[in-house]
């Protein structure tokens, strides 16, 4: 797996070839933006699919709630003792900020005191942990809307915080497929367990039609000095990171995700501990053998930064 470092568990990159930006990450020039004030004509580009050979499975999602499940995977247990409540809660059909509401109404505590590890779609069945200060009122008291249900309490000494999480565990059922569609999908399956999974950033960050990111790098060009609602003001900031991130993994691509290059960050595969390559050769058998994952840039002050080759393509994604 290809995953991402910063303040969470990590990734890295570099490449021989120079790509352009056009190539990378399209985006319109900044003397056309004058006529696009909210931004919106600058979209990301997905890095390319790993199985861009393959044929595709075929079908669709299915209509039901119940057929896009997302469970979130904590990065540890919540101790049963602290200041915090932790709650995991199902939701169904809303978004993980009208749940944060929702909470917020009924547990008499301001949105910003509640805690959560990361946003969870709104169209599906999802289960996520949140935290809320101690003086909230108690889980068992709240009213809830029927979207939504408690399904485990507990009390922890933090709160908790975006990027808590190992990740997210999806069950998607696929209906109309063509025939053939189980060997289909057992191929693009066995073509990730050989080669990895690039951890690419999606909709679900850039927004449906792509334009979070035009909106973001509007309101970053005004100096961030336009006001935001809370939410809004998280999720531009990690919107620019999450396209810097996809750039770089693109860049990444070109090089072959089956081998470690000098002065990159790798992360290990037991402790989540990351380190910089200093014998390629060394950690590419180790990559090979699973024990370490080639990680990639959620750019800012607390990233681990890479030596050598790979700060020079991160300057190439920024340029």
């Amino acid at each position: 797996m290809v995953g991402r470092y910063c303040p969470r568990p990590a990734k890295e990159a570099t490449m021989n070839q120079e790509v352009g930006d056009a190539e990378v990450g399209a985006c319109v020039p900044n003397a056309e933006r004058a006529h696009d004030p909210n931004g919106t004509a600058c979209r990301p580009e997905a890095p390319p699919f790993v199985t861009a050979d393959l044929p595709g499975v075929g079908g669709r999602i299915g209509d039901a709630l119940e057929d896009f499940r997302v469970d979130e995977i904590p990065a540890y247990t919540p101790s049963g003792s602290g200041e915090h409540w932790y709650v995991r809660v199902e939701k169904r059909g809303v978004t993980t900020p009208d749940l944060v509401r929702a909470i917020a109404r009924t547990a008499g505590v301001a949105e910003r005191d509640i805690g959560y590890a990361g946003l969870k779609d709104r169209h599906g069945v999802t289960t996520q942990w949140l935290s809320l200060p101690a003086r909230a009122k108690a889980p068992e008291l709240w009213e809830l809307p029927n979207e939504a249900r408690v399904l485990d309490v507990s009390r922890h000494g933090n709160k908790l915080r975006t990027g808590h999480l190992l990740g997210n565990r999806f069950r998607i059922v696929l209906v109309d497929v063509p025939p053939g569609g189980e060997q289909r999908a057992q191929a693009v399956v066995a073509r990730l367990a050989e080669r990895g999974l690039p951890n690419a950033f999606g909709a679900q960050r850039f927004g449906r039609d792509g334009d979070n990111l035009g909106r973001a790098l509007a309101w970053l060009s005004g100096g961030g000095r336009a006001r935001l609602s809370a939410f809004l003001y998280k999720l531009y900031p990690s919107v620019v990171q999450a396209e810097i991130f996809n750039r770089y993994l693109t860049l990444r691509g070109a090089e072959g995700f089956d081998r470690t290059l000098p002065g990159e960050v790798v992360r290990l595969e037991g402790s989540q501990a990351t380190f910089v390559v200093e014998d390629a050769e060394r950690e590419t058998r180790r990559l090979l053998e699973r024990d370490i994952h080639l990680t990639g840039p959620i750019w800012g002050p607390k990233m681990r930064k890479p030596r050598g080759r790979p700060p020079r393509t991160g300057e190439r994604v920024l340029a």
